[in-house]
């Protein structure tokens, strides 16, 4: 296979955020020049940069990927889910003695994403309320199922929590699961090949 034949079958890209029309017309010489399969390039050039090639080139484009290429007001009517976490607590105390002011925090959270129709999704992560499956627990029990849960079984094996203990803590109210494995000793390694038990 000759070079041409594998331009033939790639984008030439540049997604980048700060991407000028100088940029794109770039790249849109190089794809027409090298004979590129496309240029991909972010959706607010395209109608421009299809003027400028015409026929001689074919223009594609990422919606909201990998930069959030959409408007504000876009995002917030494709949002269904918004995965978050709880707080950090203070080095030298423990996340118990922060429950009032965590419980706070997210019931004011929790109204407005009902307002705006939008799940909030806790994730287990260390050193917050909710690094351990008891915290979880309580904080999927205490707001009764207001709260959506996603699953991270290599954050429990990375906090040296057991997975499984985790798993069953949220099990009713797991809204998604974050795929990632770790080990005891905080290495994180492919999925289905540490303590996770992913």
């Amino acid at each position: 296979m000759e070079l041409k034949d594998i331009l033939a079958k790639c984008d030439h890209t540049l997604l980048g955020q700060a991407a000028t029309w100088a940029d794109i017309k770039a790249i849109c010489d190089d794809g027409m020049k090298y004979k590129t399969a496309s240029v991909c390039i972010p959706a607010s050039f395209v109608k421009q940069a299809k003027e400028y090639v015409g026929d001689k080139l074919a223009i594609c484009t990422v919606i909201g990927f990998p930069n959030g290429y959409n408007t504000k007001e876009v995002k917030v009517f494709e949002t269904k889910n918004i995965r978050m976490f709880s707080f950090f607590y203070p080095e030298g105390t423990s996340a118990r003695e922060h429950t009032a002011a965590v419980m706070a925090r997210l019931e004011i959270m929790l109204e407005i994403a009902e307002k705006n129709g939008i799940n909030l999704c806790h994730e287990n992560e260390a050193r917050i309320f909710g690094e351990t499956p008891d915290d979880c627990r309580y904080l999927m029990e205490y707001f009764g199922g207001r709260l959506k849960s996603v699953l991270d079984m290599g954050n429990f094996a990375f906090c040296k929590q057991n997975p499984l203990e985790g798993y069953a803590a949220v099990k009713n109210y797991i809204e998604y699961i974050h795929i990632k494995d770790a080990n005891f000793d905080t290495t994180i390694v492919p999925a289905g090949a540490g303590q996770g038990k992913v």
